[in-house]
């Protein structure tokens, strides 16, 4: 099987003080993960997908931009019911860059390494004989390591993602 998912993610960060509240931060990210799978026993495939991702946040106090690029490689494993309902899992690595654009100043960058785990169950939706939508949801957490200072981010929480794949037949 070969398919993949697109995402598109925009944020606004606000904070309030008793009557009054302020955005802080506006922020735009941009993923793209291509995957490929193996059935190695019937209903029972594994593969690797590959997330590129892009975003830019910007403080509403101007001060500088952010701009962040990763890249992750990620082994899973999917698991079909006969109903066309799967079970996912998926353990990513990788490594980016974020760069700090200051008014009248050189960029600050940082790098950082990456990981990753997703478990997350969903329905194929059938097109054709070959190809489904693939909506799932899950949980998971992301991690991010800086490479000097070795602080790190922790992200956790529930997805909503929607694929395709299209199944290629046996020979």
């Amino acid at each position: 099987m070969i398919g993949g998912s697109l995402s598109f993610n925009t944020n606004t960060s606000k904070s309030k003080s008793g009557n009054t509240t302020t955005t802080t931060e506006k922020s735009t990210e941009y993923s793209f993960t291509p995957s490929f799978g193996y059935f190695v026993i019937d209903n029972l495939a594994i593969g690797l997908g590959l997330n590129a991702s892009i975003s830019r946040s910007r403080p509403e106090a101007d001060i500088y931009d952010t701009d962040n690029f990763s890249m992750r490689f990620q082994p899973f494993v999917r698991y079909y019911l006969d109903q066309r309902i799967f079970f996912h899992g998926e353990y990513g690595i990788g490594s980016g860059k974020q760069k700090y654009s200051y008014t009248g100043q050189d960029p600050i960058v940082d790098k950082y390494n990456l990981s990753h785990w997703a478990l997350g169950a969903g329905y194929a939706i059938l097109l054709n004989e070959h190809v489904t939508i693939d909506p799932m949801f899950g949980y998971g957490s992301s991690s991010a390591k800086d490479r000097e200072t070795k602080d790190k981010d922790i992200n956790s929480g529930f997805f909503i993602q929607v694929g395709i794949q299209v199944f290629l037949d046996k020979k």
